[in-house]
């Protein structure tokens, strides 16, 4: 042993460098197989053409740090902002809504705060379209839709006008709980012929005398064919005559054909996707969905936009990355296990903002 040590430090005594006063050419053995050689005439240190090549080197491929962009491109899947959505179809985007950064899922009307702007803005927008009967959809759960049907309503409420928000999504009604009313009295009852009068389903709103609620009830084993029956057309009629707006929260389309059921009555379709969720390669059946008039007069609105990283709400990819935050999650899981709803969730929530 002492032998091998004597002889590694003589080979190193032995090993020519380069003079400093001289600036010879020379070679240093470092270890490890790699030879560092230095050349006088270009001052330039070349390594081995044996060494190994080190992520984040300054090598050509995927490990270069100077090359990361177009393949950090090339690997994101979700959805960011305008940008995004333009390039990809040419459906009208009707609303960037700005993430919340509260823990209060309804909004507090008397603020200005950017999320609140952001619903007064959706609200100017629908001053052009016609009728109404506003359906708001999704392609998933999670995706903001209830989010954005409430807060909605309460904004076109705010302005004076009679305003009903109804809970169509009868697979997972959430409006009960979001406004401390019943569960056990809704639409469904009125589906099913246990109330024979549409007024006795609606609930008033305790905070805006010009805002009612209609919750969609007991989750029944048949939501499809209840909203197929000739007992929603008398829903809609019913409160197309007392309602100056009527804003309809409805099933996810990836996930139910109930929607694509009651398209029909709809005089406009919110067609919700959220930024750094929403899959970018479900665009192109979205975009089937308005080439083929499936849901009327449909526009897009993308909720949940980080206007921090990007204030004008385009979403330029190659500098915001992936994104993967989630925030409002219900999770995937719809799931169809017992023929009652959605079945289970997948995910677990995080924390409260989560399951908002």
């Amino acid at each position: 042993m002492v032998k091998n040590r004597d002889s590694s430090e003589e080979a190193a005594k032995n090993t020519p460098v380069r003079d400093k006063k001289t600036g010879g050419i020379g070679t240093l053995q470092i270890g490890a197989g790699f030879t560092l050689s230095t050349t006088q005439d270009n001052n330039v240190t070349q390594y081995d053409k044996n060494r190994p090549k080190q992520r984040g080197s300054r090598d050509k491929g995927p490990g270069n740090t100077t090359n990361r962009t177009p393949y950090k491109e090339a690997l994101r899947r979700k959805i960011i902002g305008k940008h995004d959505v333009a390039k990809r179809t040419n459906i009208p985007i009707f609303a960037v809504i700005p993430k919340s950064t509260k823990s209060d899922f309804l909004i507090d009307i008397t603020s200005k705060d950017a999320l609140t702007e952001g619903f007064r803005m959706l609200r100017s927008s629908l001053q052009f379209s016609p009728g109404k009967i506003i359906y708001v959809t999704s392609s998933l759960s999670g995706e903001g839709k209830t989010f954005i049907a409430s807060n909605l309503a309460i904004s076109l409420a705010a302005t004076g006008k009679r305003t009903l928000l109804a809970g169509v999504d009868l697979r997972k009604q959430r409006l009960s709980e979001l406004f401390g009313i019943t569960k056990m009295k809704g639409i469904v009852n009125y589906l099913i012929g246990e109330q024979h009068d549409v007024q006795n389903i609606i609930t008033p709103f305790s905070l805006n005398p010009n805002l009612d609620i209609m919750p969609s009830g007991p989750t029944p084993p048949n939501p499809s064919e209840l909203l197929a029956s000739q007992k929603f057309p008398e829903i809609i009629a019913y409160v197309k005559d007392r309602y100056d707006f009527v804003v309809v929260d409805t099933a996810p389309c990836f996930l139910a054909s109930d929607t694509f059921n009651i398209a029909q009555y709809a005089d406009t379709t919110l067609y919700v996707i959220r930024s750094k969720m929403t899959d970018i390669r479900i665009l192109p059946q979205i975009q089937e969905f308005y080439d083929k008039g499936q849901l009327n007069n449909m526009s897009l609105v993308i909720n949940a936009f980080d206007f921090k990283r990007n204030p004008y709400g385009y979403g330029s990819s190659s500098k915001l990355g992936y994104g993967s935050g989630y925030g409002y999650g219900y999770g995937y899981g719809y799931g169809y296990g017992y023929g009652y709803g959605y079945g289970e969730e997948t995910g677990k929530k995080r924390n409260s903002r989560r399951s908002r």
